[in-house]
C-alpha cells in the first residue's frame, strides 16, 4: 500500500529476539572455539555460551568494531558491520562464516522493526545506532540499509550507482513515500544522493537526516598549503578533545575507551589505505584486488569524488558539539550551499559518542520530535 512498510517482509528478515540461555552450551567445533576466545577477549566475560547474545552480554558499538577487526585479523575473514544483527550469537556467527553467500545482505536490517509510524531508513547502520533506535521508542521502526554487494556494481564504483541499489532495497520494503532517510558520516552523503534520486523518481522524501556528515565538495578548492594546515588543525583539536574525555574517566573506563578508540582508528586507517590502493589500481589499469571490490572499503573514495547537487527537501543536520572550528571549518559543513531547507541541531559529544549515553538521549529526543513533526 502507498507509503506502508511491508510488515510481512520485515518479520521474515527480523531475527527472533535472543535471550541468554539458562543452560551453558560449549563450543562444538574448532571455529566456535576460536570465536569464543575472541568474544571473551573483547567482552572481558567468561564463560560465554554458544547461544548467548552479543548485545545481552553488554556488547556495544565500539566492541562490535573490535570484535569484527579481531575476527578479520585472526580468522582472515571480513564481515560487514551489520552482521551482528543477523548473527548475534557465536553459533549463528559460525554458521554465517561457513556460508559466504549469507554475508551478502540484500535486505534491510531490522534494528527496531516494531511500530505504526513510517520507518526511518538509516544507510549503513550498525550496532552504533542501537541505542538511538531504542530512544526513539517502540512505535518508530528503525531500519538499516546495507550497502550493495560486489556482484551488483561495476568497477569503478560511483556514489550515484551505490544509491540506485540502496533505493531498490528501500522500495522493496516500502514501495511508496513518504520516506524518512538518513546516514552517518560517509553514509550520510550517500543518504543525500538517495534522497535526491527518490525525489527525481517522483517520491516524497519527508525528511533527510545527516548525522555529522560533511559536504565532500566544501573543501575541494583549498590550496595544498591550506589543506595541510586544515589537517594539522583538526588533529590538534581532536587530541585536545580526547584529553578532555580521559580526564572524566576512571580506572577500567580509561582502558576501555583507549581500546575502543584504537579499534576505530585502525578501522578508519585501513579504510583510507584501501581507498588509496583502489584508486592507484584504477589509475594504472591493474585488476582491482578482490578484497577492494567490497563497497564499504572504498566508499570514502566514492564520497570524495561526489559533487552534491542542489536539494529542495527538508534536511536536518546533526552536528557534534566537540568538533573542530575556525578558519577551515564551515559552520554548516558545506550543506548550506546545496540544501535549501537546511536545519542544524547540535548534540553533545564527538563524532561517535553523540550516539552513546548520555548524549544519545538528546539526539533521540530531537530526532524523535522532528520525525513526529514532519
Amino acid at each position: 500500500r502507498n507509503g506502508k512498510i511491508d510488515r510481512h517482509a520485515l518479520r521474515a528478515i527480523d531475527p527472533a529476539p535472543e535471550t541468554r540461555q539458562s543452560s551453558y552450551i560449549a563450543p562444538r567445533d574448532a571455529l566456535e572455539y576460536r570465536l569464543l576466545k575472541i568474544w571473551e577477549e573483547v567482552l572481558s566475560i567468561s564463560p560465554i555460551g554458544m547461544d548467548d547474545n552479543f548485545f545481552d552480554l553488554g556488547g556495544d558499538s565500539l566492541q562490535s568494531i573490535m570484535l569484527l577487526e579481531s575476527i578479520e585479523g585472526k580468522l582472515n575473514r571480513k564481515l560487514p558491520l551489520g552482521v551482528l544483527y543477523e548473527a548475534p550469537t557465536i553459533a549463528r556467527l559460525a554458521a554465517t562464516l561457513g556460508d559466504p553467500d549469507s554475508l551478502i545482505a540484500p535486505h534491510v536490517l531490522a534494528i527496531q522493526p516494531s511500530g505504526s509510524r513510517p520507518p526511518f531508513f538509516c544507510v549503513g547502520a550498525f550496532a552504533l545506532f542501537r541505542p538511538l533506535a531504542h530512544k526513539l521508542g517502540f512505535d518508530q521502526p528503525f531500519l538499516g540499509v546495507p550497502l550493495p554487494g560486489t556482484r551488483e556494481l561495476k568497477v569503478p564504483y560511483r556514489l550515484e550507482d551505490i544509491a540506485v541499489h540502496c533505493i531498490k532495497i528501500i522500495r522493496a520494503t516500502q514501495a511508496e513515500g513518504p520516506y524518512f532517510v538518513g546516514g552517518w558520516c560517509d553514509e550520510g552523503v550517500l543518504a543525500y544522493e538517495i534522497a535526491h534520486q527518490l525525489r527525481r523518481q517522483g517520491q516524497h522524501v519527508a525528511l533527510l537526516v545527516l548525522f555529522d556528515a560533511e559536504n565532500p565538495s566544501s573543501n575541494k578548492n583549498l590550496s595544498r598549503k591550506d589543506a595541510a594546515f586544515s589537517g594539522v588543525f583538526f588533529i590538534c583539536q581532536w587530541l585536545k578533545q580526547q584529553c578532555r574525555t580521559l580526564r572524566h574517566l576512571r580506572g577500567r573506563e580509561v582502558l576501555q575507551h583507549i581500546r575502543g578508540l584504537l579499534a576505530w582508528q585502525i578501522y578508519s586507517m585501513k579504510q583510507r589505505i584501501r581507498a588509496i590502493v583502489y584508486r592507484t589500481e584504477l589509475r594504472v589499469g591493474a585488476a582491482v584486488s578482490a578484497q577492494l571490490l567490497e563497497v564499504n572499503r572504498v566508499l570514502p573514495l566514492c564520497v570524495q569524488n561526489y559533487d552534491p547537487q542542489p536539494y529542495d527537501g527538508p534536511t536536518l543536520l546533526f552536528q557534534r558539539a566537540d568538533r573542530p572550528t575556525g578558519r577551515y571549518r564551515d559552520s554548516q559543513y558545506g550543506w548550506g550551499k546545496v540544501a535549501n531547507k537546511l536545519q542544524i541541531c547540535e548534540v553533545p559529544g564527538d563524532h561517535m559518542t553523540m550516539f552513546l549515553d548520555p548524549n544519545v538521549q538528546v539526539l533521540g529526543e530531537r530526532l524523535g520530535a522532528s520525525l513526529r513533526e514532519t
